[in-house]
């Protein structure tokens, strides 16, 4: 489900179905339904600044966007590569029967849509410890492949004030804060900003009690710095303005990055948010606790 963010009147949500449904929230009632993807469909959301296009994705493997003002056709932003695999069956005697090929195509979960540059879109496939990033300029292109968890990543939000970063989170216990720029660009950043050395402060809300710095029960998290030194990055990265560049980057294999800050509470990450009004802030949800950090 997602709220429009210009036309507040406006709800679109997605269902096992195969469908999405624009609302009417003063009316409460449907003003069109969609007949999305071949499947279930897992995860909807507004394109940046539009009330008309919205990006969706399901079972079937693809993310697709559409409008509104054209429903008649929609474009695949992106499709998993079907996994090739060799099914053996067995008789009623429980002899083995000749193997045939078989196909699998990862479901995705989770689509996010970055709040400041409406080209950016992440992706989330079912128990994938990786995070893709699609432009939809260049559809069926990976921008960028973000790899560092080491189990399935359970969210992922954009930044609210830098189009170049988000965070994400994993089962595997893990919180990454990521850069999505050249070199030279993140070097300059971090040693301009301390506020992306570590977490200043923190608030534990456990068992709905707020525990302070002098419980003894606090659990005190601290951002490290990744270490990028023997990481590769290219020379250019398609974030400027010229689209022509942008395009010439996207067509070339998928940009892996490392992470620039790393917390882990130590135990599976459920959920992750990004505060809109104090973006220095984010929230992290694991068992019965929520933890602020602060960056």
């Amino acid at each position: 489900m997602d709220w429009n963010a210009i036309n507040s009147n406006n709800i679109i949500t997605s269902g096992l179905d195969s469908k999405c449904t624009l609302w009417d929230v003063n009316s409460q009632q449907p003003e069109l339904q969609i007949l999305a993807h071949d499947s279930e469909v897992f995860d909807v959301k507004f394109v940046t600044d539009s009330t008309n296009l919205f990006c969706s994705c399901g079972a079937d493997g693809t993310v697709r966007m559409f409008d509104l003002r054209s429903l008649n056709e929609s474009v695949i932003l992106y499709q998993d590569k079907p996994q090739i695999f060799s099914k053996i069956g067995i008789d009623s005697n429980g002899s083995f029967l000749k193997s045939e090929l078989g196909s699998f195509v990862s479901p995705l979960l989770r689509i996010s849509t970055s709040s400041l540059d409406a080209n950016f879109v992440s992706i989330l496939a079912l128990d994938s410890p990786d995070v893709l990033i699609i432009d939809i300029r260049s559809p069926n292109n990976t921008y960028a492949k973000l790899s560092g968890h080491q189990d399935a990543v359970s969210g992922c939000e954009w930044s609210p004030v830098a189009d170049h970063s988000l965070t994400t989170c994993s089962v595997d216990g893990s919180v990454f804060v990521w850069d999505i720029r050249s070199q030279n660009e993140t070097k300059t950043s971090v040693a301009q900003s301390n506020s992306f050395s570590k977490i200043h402060s923190e608030n534990t809300i456990s068992n709905n009690k707020t525990a302070s710095s002098s419980n003894s029960n606090t659990i005190v998290p601290n951002f490290e710095m990744a270490d990028t030194s023997n990481s590769v990055y290219p020379d250019k990265i398609g974030f400027s303005n010229s689209l022509e560049k942008d395009l010439a980057t996207l067509k070339t294999k998928p940009i892996n990055f490392p992470p620039s800050l790393t917390y882990s509470p130590k135990f599976p990450i459920n959920a992750i948010s990004w505060n809109k009004i104090s973006p220095k802030w984010i929230g992290i949800a694991f068992g019965n606790t929520i933890q602020t950090l602060r960056i």
